[in-house]
């Protein structure tokens, strides 16, 4: 009986072990979901930058029209805007 309850013993000692090291695993790829987040996002924002950046000489000699005029031909800076996100 004696030795019964110490390998009952050890067999708790060992489950809550285990349950630590999953404990810092979930934590891990908590983490690690995390930085992938944040990597998407500052990715995204350094491509809409440099989107804007290729784009901004276009726009130097006419200033951009906030107010969408359907009859005139399309605006190059929105037209180099479109045409980057499409081919992205």
């Amino acid at each position: 009986m004696e030795l019964n309850r110490e390998q009952e013993e050890r067999e708790r000692q060992g489950d809550r072990e285990q349950m630590e090291i999953d404990s810092k695993n979930e934590d891990k790829e908590k983490k690690r979901g995390q930085l992938e987040n944040i990597i998407f996002f500052v990715g995204t924002a350094i491509g809409g930058g440099q989107i804007f950046s290729a784009s901004y000489r276009l726009i130097k000699d006419t200033p951009i029209k906030w107010q969408p005029d359907f009859s005139l031909p399309l605006h190059r800076f929105t037209a180099t805007t479109i045409g980057s996100l499409l081919f992205a």
